[in-house]
């Protein structure tokens, strides 16, 4: 049986999943960052306590699709909105559908950490009224570090994950649950939550 996903699981997954795929047995630091700026990156006002937006981003009107997703307000400001959950933009999920905007994905991007923070602070995509320094860090080690092939996982046109519901709820409840909770939303390295905190992973 598949389960379709929400975006805020899918981000949660993909850090399970990064996390899972080092290898690294043995004590490593995690800042959290990275998870922060998966967060951020799906809807930065309700992770960092921000006022939704009501007017359309600037960039809105420049879509190159702009009868496909009629969206307005606050939609027009969320990353995935334009980039696509998957991170492959128009080459992506979002390449046809209610979602489609035209826009490129980031996940093929080549910008260093620095040209990402100066393009979060100036120009078109100026985010430093609405995201703190710590903020767009967040999303640029995202951005950086925090991206992975979701075909891989999930089938890109059911929005349905790949593998087996089962098989997959016995190894979250062995391996991931006291950390991230029964429903997947919780974020705990530090026995009782917190980020910037040292955690030893388990071996298996």
């Amino acid at each position: 049986m598949k389960k379709r996903l929400t975006t805020a699981g899918t981000v949660l997954m993909v850090g399970a999943l990064i996390w899972v795929a080092s290898g690294f047995y043995g004590c490593i630091l995690l800042e959290g960052v990275l998870v922060q700026g998966g967060l951020l990156y799906d809807k930065w006002w309700s992770v960092n306590s921000g006022t939704a937006p009501t007017t359309d981003h600037s960039l809105w009107s420049t879509r190159p699709d702009t009868t496909s997703n009629t969206r307005t307000g606050s939609d027009t400001w969320r990353c995935k909105e334009c980039h696509g959950w998957d991170y492959m933009g128009v080459d992506g999920a979002y390449s046809s559908g209610s979602h489609k905007t035209g826009f490129d994905g980031i996940f093929d991007s080549t910008k260093t950490a620095a040209e990402l923070t100066a393009l979060f602070k100036a120009g078109d995509h100026d985010f430093s009224s609405q995201l703190s320094d710590q903020d767009i860090a967040d999303v640029v080690a995202f951005i950086t570090g925090g991206q992975i092939d979701m075909s891989e996982y999930i089938d890109l046109s059911t929005k349905e994950a790949n593998g087996d519901e089962t098989e997959g709820e016995t190894l979250y409840t062995a391996q991931c649950l006291s950390c991230h909770g029964a429903d997947g939303k919780t974020i705990d390295f530090c026995d009782g939550g917190g980020v910037g905190c040292s955690y030893c992973t388990i071996g298996y």
